[in-house]
C-alpha cells in the first residue's frame, strides 16, 4: 500500500492505522482452518468484481451463507453475511446530511458568483461598442476583434483561476481546523491535482 494509507475504521480513523509500518497475511492453522464456529471477523473490507452489483454480490454471499449452513448446520445456522457499502459505514446520519447542506450551500455560491461575473462581462462589453465599432472602421478585422477579446477573456479566466485555487487551498485548511474531531475521513481531504490518487 502507498506510505500516506490509513485503514478506513469510522470509529478509531485517526489512530487507525497511524503505527502500521507491515502488513501480513492472516496465519491460519490446520486446526483454526477446520474449526467452521469461528466467526471472530465481524467486519470485513473486501472490493467488489467490476461488473458486479452490490445486489448480486449479496445474492452471492447469501448463497455461499445457506450452503455453509447445510454443510455445517451446528456453527453455521443463522450466521448471515450483511454487505453494505463503506460509505454507508464511513459517512452516515447526521454527518451525510451535514455534508450534502454543505455542498448545496457551496454549489449555490459558485452559481451566484458565475452569474455575477456573466453579468459583469455582459456590462462591460456594452459599454464597450463604440470602441469596438471605431476599431472595425479603422480597418480591423471581425477575426482580430474576436480574438482580443478571448484574449482578455483568456487572461481574466487564468486570473480568476489561480485565485480560486489560492482560496480553495485555504479554505479547505480553515475547514479541517473547524470540523468535528469524531467526523470521520477528513484527515487525507485536501486540493490535489488530476493525477493524485485517494489514499485510502
Amino acid at each position: 500500500m502507498p506510505g500516506n494509507f490509513r485503514f478506513p475504521d469510522p470509529a478509531n480513523f485517526h489512530l487507525a492505522g497511524a503505527e502500521d509500518q507491515l502488513w501480513v497475511p492472516i496465519g491460519l492453522s490446520p486446526s483454526e482452518l477446520a474449526n467452521h464456529g469461528s466467526h471472530y471477523l465481524q467486519g470485513v473490507l473486501a472490493r467488489i468484481k467490476p461488473g458486479v452489483s452490490l445486489s448480486q454480490a449479496r445474492v452471492q454471499m447469501d448463497g455461499i451463507a445457506q450452503r455453509l449452513a447445510e454443510q455445517y448446520p451446528q456453527s453455521n445456522t443463522g450466521v448471515g453475511v450483511n454487505l453494505t457499502p463503506l460509505r454507508n459505514d464511513l459517512v452516515a446520519g447526521d454527518t451525510q446530511a451535514a455534508l450534502w447542506t454543505l455542498l448545496g450551500a457551496v454549489g449555490f455560491i459558485l452559481l451566484m458568483v458565475c452569474a455575477n461575473v456573466a453579468s459583469l462581462l455582459l456590462a462591460r462589453s456594452s459599454t464597450r461598442r463604440r470602441e469596438l465599432a471605431v476599431r472595425a472602421a479603422l480597418g480591423a478585422r471581425r477575426m482580430r476583434i474576436v480574438r482580443q477579446l478571448l484574449t482578455e477573456s483568456l487572461l481574466l479566466a487564468l486570473a480568476g483561476g489561480a485565485l480560486g485555487v489560492f482560496l480553495a487551498i485555504w479554505g479547505v485548511r480553515l475547514l479541517l481546523q473547524l470540523t468535528p474531531a469524531d467526523l470521520p475521513l477528513f484527515g487525507p481531504i485536501g486540493v490535489n491535482g488530476p493525477s493524485s490518487r485517494s489514499p485510502c
